[in-house]
């Protein structure tokens, strides 16, 4: 069994060269397509075995799928005979390769839909990259004005901090003032 990785576009457009093949051989005679049926069957066996990875079973069921030749000593065939088995040779051969052709479309479409999923989940991530990037900003912006209130906050707090201790300040001058104030209105009434 080959494990070969081949392009599942040429192995359709060769299936369908041999199919093409088969439709011309069907309009000739024994005599006239024999020789080059006999060329086309081990050009499609070499093909089997290098397109497909089950290439030996798929090789053995195409050996099987021939007619049965069923001769009867001492009698020869007639040619309309030998026409008949010509013909359902290729019939046994073609159907084959519509076998061949639809699993190979099959797995063409496969590979494109597989393709198509590879590209969503590529962008997929790329738009949770950003969306994960554009979170971190609007985190980093949200804690930069966290900080930017604390320090306003700081700031009012150093502002009413000094506000206090000018008011303690003018109280204290204010006290001493009315003191004087007393002790001059003291000295006055004497």
């Amino acid at each position: 069994m080959t494990n070969m990785t081949i392009d599942i576009e040429a192995s359709l457009k060769k299936v369908n060269e041999y199919i093409d093949q088969i439709d011309v051989l069907q309009h000739e005679s024994h005599t006239e397509g024999k020789k080059k049926l006999g060329e086309l069957n081990a050009s499609i066996k070499n093909f089997i075995r290098i397109a497909f990875q089950d290439g030996e079973k798929k090789l053995s069921d195409y050996k099987g799928s021939f007619p049965m030749y069923v001769g009867i000593l001492g009698r020869e065939d007639t040619e309309e005979e030998k026409q008949e088995y010509y013909l359902k040779t290729l019939s046994s051969i073609k159907n084959n390769l519509i076998a061949y052709q639809q699993e190979l479309q099959l797995r063409l479409e496969s590979k494109k839909k597989r393709s198509k999923l590879d590209k969503i989940e590529k962008e997929t991530k790329i738009s949770e990259a950003e969306a994960k990037r554009r979170a971190s900003v609007v985190e980093t912006k949200l804690w930069g004005a966290v900080i930017e209130l604390i320090d306003m906050q700081r700031n009012e707090l150093k502002k009413r901090g000094k506000l206090t201790q000018e008011i303690i300040g003018l109280r204290t001058e204010l006290g001493e003032l009315r003191l004087m104030l007393v002790e001059f209105l003291k000295k006055a009434d004497k």
